[in-house]
């Protein structure tokens, strides 16, 4: 089971039923906590790649137009 819809079922529990504070903020929280504890177990890896611009020889930013300092 994917690590975010345990992070989503946890953290949906504690909003219900945590009778301290409010109950949506609480919920965030949680799932903030748990979504970093799995990616620094290495539970939540990316899907797929997105390809970036190449540098445009001869700029600085490799943004065609700008010129280079």
């Amino acid at each position: 089971m994917p690590a975010g819809l345990i992070t989503w079922a946890v953290a949906a529990v504690v909003g219900k039923y945590l009778d301290w504070g409010l109950p949506s903020i609480n919920s965030i929280a949680v799932a903030f906590v748990l979504y970093l504890a799995a990616a620094r177990l290495g539970l939540v890896r990316g899907v797929g790649t997105a390809p970036t611009r190449r540098a445009v020889p001869g700029t600085a930013t490799g943004t065609p137009g700008v010129p280079a300092a």
